[in-house]
């Protein structure tokens, strides 16, 4: 017998992502409170929510390490 791929399974079968009290920001959040709620919740992204309700962008811990490193190159 064939093993099925990881493919065909949905993300919640797998267990990846959130799906129940789902924290999202807004472009007006701080950056403090960002961090805050993602090591509180050992997330590692968050959706930043536009006026409109739409979703800009994710921010990450990754990328907030990035910007890190860019503005410490700029001191």
């Amino acid at each position: 017998p064939t093993k099925p791929s990881l493919f065909g399974f949905t993300l919640e079968r797998l267990a990846l992502g959130t799906y129940e009290k789902v924290v999202t920001c807004t472009t007006e959040t701080k950056l403090c409170d960002v961090l805050r709620i993602l090591n509180q919740r050992h997330y590692a992204a968050v959706p930043i929510i536009s006026h409109d309700g739409t979703i800009s962008y994710r921010l990450t811990v990754k990328l907030i390490f990035i910007l890190r490193q860019l503005m410490l190159q700029e001191s």
